[in-house]
């Protein structure tokens, strides 16, 4: 990509990138300038069923757009105020409300699953975990701590095979600095 001019990488960034961007109304109101920048700072990211994308407690350093899969995001009981646990879990499930029982009923047939049980509680991840939803095509995530310059208030962990679109603290910290109303 180095060797292609400005104008013609951003050309085929934006059409890389488009079907994530579509979905995502957060982005509607941008300009193709803001756009532009946007496509130039996604790193794409591929993860297998299973794997641990963000982890409760960890430095936000980047947040993900989902552009295929299904991401899981639960909180530890463990590590968590119950006043605080109470009203995130709340706007969390408002957030994704449409899928949140369709997706509970799948959470319960796989939980009864004890060989995946038993392979992610070795990693410490079921065993204290609160399920908080599901995150699909063209949702974001791990935004809250950016943010909020907190640690990350939960785990993510990928359901099936994903593709992630990632966007850097600096990344994003520069585009509120040129593009403030995306913001």
């Amino acid at each position: 990509m180095e060797l292609l001019s400005p104008a013609l990488k951003n050309v085929i960034l934006k059409f890389l990138h488009s079907s994530v961007i579509k979905k995502i109304e957060l982005l509607d109101q941008c300009s193709s300038v803001e756009l532009g920048f946007i496509v130039n700072h996604l790193k794409t990211l591929l993860f297998l069923p299973g794997d641990v994308i963000i982890r409760q407690g960890e430095d936000s350093f980047c947040f993900y757009f989902v552009n295929r899969g299904i991401i899981n995001i639960q909180m530890l009981k463990s590590q968590i105020d119950r006043k605080y646990l109470k009203t995130h879990v709340e706007q969390q499930k408002q957030k994704y409300t449409a899928d949140y029982n369709e997706d509970q009923a799948k959470q319960k047939a796989a939980a009864e699953n004890e060989n995946e049980d038993a392979d992610l509680a070795e990693e410490g991840i079921v065993s204290q975990a609160i399920h908080i939803g599901l995150v699909r095509d063209g949702n974001y995530f791990g935004e809250i701590g950016l943010i909020t310059n907190l640690k990350r208030t939960s785990t993510a962990i990928s359901n099936e095979y994903c593709t992630l679109s990632s966007m850097s603290n600096d990344d994003l910290i520069q585009s509120r600095e040129e593009y403030p109303i995306i913001f």
